[in-house]
């Protein structure tokens, strides 16, 4: 199962009038989309929180977070977050696996990509 299509990058990069296919499918070899694609397929079978951890762990990654940053999030109510992801959308994951360790009621606003998570 593929996460990112070829016309989906010729329409999020508007290479329509620039090539088309051929355009996206070199922007796809230098951005190694394959590999994302390859990836998504060995943890597509996960939903959810689930397919967090195994991306996670997959992908050997590690993080930390300091306790007292936690404790800015509230425990309960409503809170906004905006958050941008420049390492190309893990850390847009692992903001969402820490926030739903503190908050397994959290509701997350994203791109195409992430939303087809």
């Amino acid at each position: 199962m593929k996460l990112i299509e070829t016309d989906e990058i010729i329409k999020a990069a508007r290479l329509k009038r620039f090539g088309g296919a051929s355009a996206a499918r070199i922007l796809m070899t230098i951005l190694r989309v394959n590999r994302i694609n390859k990836l998504y397929d060995e943890v597509s079978r996960y939903r959810g929180i689930d397919f967090i951890d195994a991306l996670i762990e997959k992908l050997q990654l590690e993080y930390e977070v300091r306790e007292e940053e936690l404790n800015r999030i509230p425990k309960e109510g409503a809170f906004i977050t905006v958050s941008n992801h420049p390492f190309g959308g893990i850390d847009g994951m692992l903001l969402v696996k820490i926030l739903y360790d503190r908050r397994p009621d959290i509701k997350v606003l994203s791109n195409f990509i992430l939303n087809k998570l």
